[in-house]
């Protein structure tokens, strides 16, 4: 039985009713008792609950959770306790109306970016000069910081002034204050700040004599956000590396796992990040054996914010290759298709990976299946973000073709409009692609319908991206010079000025572009105009690279003659630019094996033999092998250069190059596991038969052969290729080599080793 004053109104029957009753009844100070109802199946018990604390309310506490609400005991109250409860302020007010003008100022539409900065600016200076404790000053600053970040659509990034005043307030509590809470709020709220600003690196550096100074272990949800404020900032940093290192040991000291959610949130966290850096490494080290004990699914947009974060992520690192598998294992285990926003996510994390790796080819296996189980196009597809992820991978994996296959439904449905950053990256992301694979012209023919189609104007940079991406593009298929008609217009509607090496990355993109077609002509004559109006000089290496590019034109043509003389006078106008190094020569040289110059060339041409006649031994051999092919075979350089000097003194420095070359013992080419196989493999097919002698590493006519076979008068060098597209000059260098082989009577077969077993290699020896 409850003992409650007398009230002067009857209470109804209906117990819900009776507390209305109570709220509009007054008291008249005498006792009531009152016997509880019996219990209700479904709703009484707690009506019952209910009713005893709002008379409990009515009796002067100010809140129902304040209301006492035992059974069988008195709820009176004297007149001083009555007058107490009335008077009573709730201490976390002050903090709450705090909060709720942060919240105001930040979800204020109708004020401009800028006027809430201010606003919030203010508050921070307001909290710094108030008499509060520095607990209550710390958990309102962080507040602030945290809810900003919350904010994604604005970015509220504070000012200088305004955060220097939020650290000198976070540096003046005591590592003790803090809790798990406070410093989970405070690394999250990093997210919008990048590491080129002075004050954003002094918050940095006070975080981390945070996280140093705490004792207590992250729990999993601080293990999931811990990493995601430093998703702006860059591993080149002093101040981000230290608390990188800090956060490294905190998860390696903590007893729990990743959530599914928190792959993705923290993998996403090292976005700017490159595992250049031995902390990067690090951290994966230890987020390895986290991820792997996860098994809940992840959901599709986990799984696009957790490639995002490996962008920076080089498959060259046993780490990353780690981390990739456990990823892989989580994308086959998704069964939602990617859509739009979430493929050009997934796909822009792989930028900084290789199809050469067999954990990338299963994961874009995986991709190209659940984007072919859409059964409608993506129209939210971003093709610079999608696009720009590809330009690691090679067209001659199957792997990449079967993706290419099922992108140009989306490229055509996409309604994501184009920037101009977006077309220079989209079309970058070709580089290592070409044009003999029919995917890849496909999906060329949708794209340059979408770049025809953006209004935007290119910049010098944009420009540079897209034509260094067609690098591997040969004129001569339809589509590629589809995307040049509809690059040209913006290329000569650029207002921009390139800078010296820019404009030479641009010009090396036409390696494979044959001026026998107008749109190559007026894509060259639109380009002369750039080189000349570029700021500063060509350096030897950007000279070469521009000169290199120029290797499939005739220089018969006025358009090339007018690029070849805009190139000359950006390498002589500055003389000091740069001493030309042997490799500069070389890859000169290769580019205009076969392109006519004139005699203003001579001098730059005398300048060039004097660099390969004064080759230091260990460039020695990369003079010898330039000069031999030059003179090795008929070809307009080799003419050229006969024109001002006589062809035995050619010879002469050929015979002294030689002599150089014979000083310094060759050391054989390192080769990968897979290819030093096929050397193994080509003793052991050819072990039987006495007639047919097997080497390795010999020269011949200066050049380095892999493996040679000798059988009475024939010779077949079988060349080991491990890589489908090789660096700068390599590709040309190679094809000049093998012809001068062969016409020297040396059969030359290349051989793909990537991911060939010992059986496969058998028998391509087996049949020679």
């Amino acid at each position: 039985m409850i003992s409650v004053p007398a009230l002067t109104k009857r209470p109804p029957k209906d117990d819900a009713h009776f507390g209305c009753g109570l709220l509009s009844a007054r008291c008249s100070g005498k006792n009531l008792h009152v016997h509880p109802r019996p219990a209700e199946s479904d709703h009484s018990a707690r009506l019952s609950i209910d009713v005893r604390r709002i008379i409990a309310v009515l009796l002067g506490a100010r809140s129902l959770s304040q209301a006492p609400a035992r059974r069988g005991r008195s709820l009176k109250a004297s007149p001083q306790q009555l007058l107490g409860q009335a008077n009573y302020v709730d201490p976390n007010l002050p903090r709450r109306v705090e909060r709720e003008r942060i919240e105001a100022v930040i979800e204020d539409e109708s004020m401009s970016k800028a006027a809430r900065l201010v606003e919030l600016g203010a508050i921070l200076r307001r909290i710094q000069d108030s008499s509060e404790t520095p607990v209550e000053k710390l958990r309102k600053v962080l507040y602030l910081l945290y809810t900003c970040a919350k904010d994604t659509e604005t970015n509220l990034a504070l000012p200088p002034e305004s955060l220097s005043v939020a650290t000198e307030i976070i540096k003046s509590s005591s590592y003790g204050n803090w809790s798990i809470k406070d410093l989970r709020k405070a690394l999250y709220s990093l997210q919008n700040y990048s590491s080129d600003r002075a004050d954003v690196l002094e918050l940095v550096a006070t975080l981390t004599a945070v996280v140093q100074k705490f004792r207590h272990p992250f729990d999993s949800e601080t293990l999931d956000v811990c990493l995601v404020g430093l998703r702006s900032m860059s591993s080149n940093v002093p101040e981000v590396i230290s608390l990188l290192q800090e956060l490294t040991i905190k998860i390696r000291r903590s007893t729990v796992n990743l959530s599914a959610g928190g792959i993705g949130t923290a993998l996403y966290g090292l976005s700017s990040m490159s595992t250049e850096c031995p902390a990067v490494l690090e951290v994966l080290r230890e987020l390895l054996p986290k991820i792997q004990a996860v098994n809940v699914r992840m959901s599709t947009a986990g799984l696009a914010h957790a490639f995002f974060g490996m962008q920076g992520m080089s498959t060259d690192c046993p780490e990353v290759l780690n981390i990739l598998e456990a990823l892989q294992h989580a994308v086959k285990m998704n069964a939602r298709p990617l859509r739009g926003g979430d493929l050009g996510n997934f796909l822009h994390g792989l930028q900084s990976m290789s199809s050469d790796r067999f954990v990338v080819c299963k994961i874009l296996r995986q991709v190209a299946i659940k984007v072919s189980e859409l059964e409608n196009p993506s129209r939210s597809l971003d093709l610079g973000k999608a696009f720009y992820g590809l330009k690691g991978m090679k067209s001659e994996s199957e792997d990449v073709t079967d993706l290419l296959v099922q992108l140009p439904r989306h490229i055509r449905a996409s309604e994501v409009p184009m920037t101009a950053q977006d077309v220079g990256r989209a079309i970058h992301g070709f580089r290592n692609m070409s044009s003999d694979h029919e995917a890849v012209r496909y999906v060329l023919d949708e794209l340059a319908l979408k770049v025809a189609g953006c209004s935007v104007a290119l910049r010098p940079h944009d420009i540079e991206y897209a034509l260094s991406g067609m690098q591997r593009m040969s004129a001569d298929r339809p589509h590629v010079r589809a995307m040049v008609g509809a690059l040209l217009p913006k290329i000569r509607a650029c207002r921009g000025t390139f800078q010296a090496r820019s404009i030479a990355n641009a010009i090396y993109g036409l390696q494979r572009m044959s001026t026998e077609w107008p749109a190559v002509r007026e894509l060259v004559m639109a380009l002369s105009g750039h080189v000349k109006a570029c700021q500063g000089s060509l350096n030897s290496h950007d000279a070469s690279i521009a000169l290199h590019g120029l290797q499939g034109m005739s220089g018969n043509v006025t358009e090339v003659q007018e690029l070849l003389n805009a190139i000359l006078g950006k390498i002589s106008t500055d003389r000091d630019a740069g001493h030309w190094e042997v490799q500069d020569v070389s890859l000169a040289f290769l580019g205009l094996f076969d392109v006519d110059v004139g005699s203003e060339w001579h001098v730059l041409l005398q300048e060039w033999l004097l660099t390969l006649a004064t080759a230091s031994p260990d460039d020695a051999r990369t003079a010898y092998q330039t000069l031999a092919l030059v003179l090795g075979m008929p070809c307009s350089l080799r003419r050229t250069l006969e024109s001002f000097t006589t062809r035995e003194k050619l010879l002469l420095l050929q015979e002294e190059l030689k002599k150089k070359c014979s000083e310094v013992q060759l050391v054989p080419r390192t080769l990968r596991r897979q290819a030093e196989m096929y050397k193994t493999q080509a003793e052991v097919a050819f072990a039987d038969e006495e007639q047919v002698g097997v080497t390795t590493a010999e020269v011949l006519f200066g050049f380095e052969c892999d493996i040679v076979l000798r059988q009475d008068l024939r010779v077949v060098n079988v060349q080991l290729q491990e890589d489908d597209h090789p660096p700068a000059g390599r590709c040309r260098f190679s094809y000049l080599r093998d012809k001068l082989l062969q016409q020297n009577g040396v059969r030359v077969v290349r051989v793909q080793t990537q991911g060939r077993t010992r059986k496969e290699a058998l028998e391509f020896f087996q049949t020679l």
